[in-house]
């Protein structure tokens, strides 16, 4: 599983919170199969249902 880290400053605006180098900071990030299963469960359990 991974996650796909993206500089997207329009989004962004409103929480002050781009990546630190820009378009130069995006990667793509490993995580354990652990790590998922605990963020699939923080979404479906404890999320406020909203997008951005």
């Amino acid at each position: 599983m991974v996650i796909h880290l993206r500089h997207r400053p329009e989004a962004t605006e409103d929480l002050g919170t781009p990546l630190k180098n820009g378009s130069d900071g995006e990667r793509i990030v490993n995580i354990s199969p652990e790590l998922r299963d605990f963020v699939v469960d923080y979404v479906d359990h404890n999320r406020h249902d909203v997008v951005d």
